[in-house]
């Protein structure tokens, strides 16, 4: 293995380390608010966040006036207050359990892609060659290939949810609400944006906030190349001598 191929492994398994606890951490952390391990603050962002991804009425009671809390004063102007009480949330959201199996999906991945960090981590200091660096090197772009695919079509999933939970009507409806005329009016002062914002913020998560992602896939051709050159058993002494003849 030459020490362009050497220091390019031991960045990758490095990075990949750091990364993949981060991205472990924040899965694993998913899932305990799925399962009502974890609780939101209801007067936060996160709040209407894991209303969107998270939410279950096993774990928290919410009304619509926990979302639009913000706005009582406003809305207060032109419709009875009470009728916002009448709103009766979904027993789940209908996000929650495609979101809590795409985190179970990625932690079965995260797991995967570490131990393969650790085995390219090892098969660089160890310069393994030939046959064994089938074992060594390769399992890290091929974990690495499948994270980025997923990668990908989560980032598509949770884009085209922004189509589907633009304003509180939309939202609510996306979740599995039913229809309230109530909606129709809170639809007009409350803002867009805070109902798409849980969207673009798991979007970003998943494509790794597209810098990562791009670095991931720079890396898995690198990677890629350097595991052959291992398997091939080409080195600095076989460059050098290429050189001079």
């Amino acid at each position: 293995m030459c020490c362009r191929d050497f220091a390019a492994c031991m960045y990758a398994s490095i990075f990949t380390i750091v990364q993949t606890i981060v991205h472990l951490s924040f899965c694993m952390w998913g899932t305990t608010l799925y399962k009502c391990n974890t609780e939101m603050d209801k007067t936060s962002f996160n709040y209407f966040w894991y209303l969107t991804y998270f939410y279950s009425d096993a774990c928290t009671n919410v009304t619509l006036k926990d979302i639009v809390y913000d706005r009582i004063v406003l809305i207060s102007n032109f419709i009875d207050v009470s009728e916002i009480d009448e709103v009766e949330f979904p027993r789940q959201s209908a996000y929650a359990s495609r979101t809590y199996n795409i985190l179970v999906l990625f932690i079965i991945l995260d797991t995967l892609w570490l131990i393969s960090a650790i085995n390219l981590l090892i098969g660089a200091c160890c310069r393994i060659k030939k046959m064994w660096a089938l074992l060594w090197y390769f399992p890290w772009p091929t974990v690495l290939l499948i994270m980025l695919f997923l990668d990908a079509i989560t980032f598509g999933l949770y884009a085209m949810d922004i189509y589907f939970t633009h304003g509180i009507k939309n939202w609510f409806y996306a979740i599995g609400g039913k229809h309230y005329a109530i909606l129709d009016k809170v639809n007009i002062v409350y803002p867009e944006i805070n109902t798409v914002v849980p969207s673009i913020l798991m979007m970003f998560i998943f494509i790794r906030f597209i810098v990562i992602w791009l670095i991931n896939l720079f890396l898995f051709f690198r990677i890629n190349q350097a595991s052959i050159n291992a398997f091939q058993e080409f080195d600095d002494q076989e460059s050098l001598a290429s050189r001079n003849v």
